[in-house]
């Protein structure tokens, strides 16, 4: 996002949270987990919003789940959004490849 001088937002209420996970945490911790545990099991892409519909058909096709976790905004800087309220990004943010 740096390069690129955008930032993005997440609804965490959006993060694909494994149902087992969720009967065993506090949502908060399960949304912690999801964006700083360290297992990437899910791929995070940017796609034009005019590929929305084709990626929705593509994913009925081929019984492949997508979620939609947030946007790219203009703003620099990432934004984190629980019930329509900024939270604060959490302390640990796990591996930085970069």
């Amino acid at each position: 996002m740096t390069q690129s001088d955008v930032g993005a937002r997440v609804n965490l209420e959006a993060l694909p949270i494994s149902p087992e996970l969720g009967t065993k945490l506090p949502k908060e911790k399960c949304e912690e987990l999801a964006l700083a545990g360290g297992e990437d099991f899910e791929l995070c892409f940017t796609l034009p919003s005019f590929w929305r519909q084709h990626l929705q058909d593509f994913s009925s096709q081929h019984n492949l789940p997508i979620t939609r976790i947030g946007s790219i905004e203009a703003s620099p800087g990432l934004n984190l959004l629980r019930a329509g309220q900024n939270v604060t990004l959490p302390t640990k943010l796990g591996w930085q490849h970069f």
